[in-house]
C-alpha cells in the first residue's frame, strides 16, 4: 500500500480541508468577525499553527511529507484541524455573555500545550 494513500493520511488531510472549507464552520467564523470586528480564521489559524509548530508538525504539509510521520503526530495534525473547527463552531452561540470563542479555545491549547500530551 501506497504511504501517502493510507487512511490515517487521508483522514488527516480531510480534517485539514473541513477546517479550511465547511460550511458552518464558516458561519460562525462570520457570525464571530461581524460581533467583534475581528478575523476569527486569521486568529484561529495562529492559534493552530503556534500548537502545531510548538511540537514540530508544519501546518502546510503534503501527503508526501506526512506519510512517513509517526502515526502519533499525524493524528495529532487531524485532531488539531477537527478540534478547532469542531469547538469554535459549537462555541460560539454557547453563551450569550461570552460570544467570542477565541479566548476560550485558546485557554484549551494553553492547557493542552502545559501538559505537551
Amino acid at each position: 500500500m501506497d504511504q501517502v494513500q493510507s487512511p490515517i493520511v487521508k483522514a488527516a488531510l480531510a480534517q485539514k480541508a473541513l477546517y479550511e472549507s465547511e460550511e458552518n464552520f464558516g458561519f460562525a467564523l462570520d457570525f464571530v468577525d461581524d460581533t467583534f470586528k475581528l478575523s476569527s480564521k486569521e486568529t484561529l489559524d495562529v492559534m493552530v499553527n503556534k500548537f502545531l509548530t510548538g511540537r514540530k508538525i508544519k501546518v502546510e504539509l503534503t501527503p508526501e511529507k506526512l506519510a512517513p510521520m509517526p502515526h502519533q503526530q499525524i493524528r495529532l495534525f487531524s485532531e488539531t484541524f477537527h478540534f478547532a473547527r469542531k469547538f469554535f463552531t459549537t462555541s460560539y452561540d454557547a453563551d450569550k455573555e461570552r460570544l467570542n470563542p477565541i479566548p476560550l479555545i485558546q485557554n484549551v491549547f494553553d492547557a493542552l500545550a502545559a501538559s505537551d500530551n
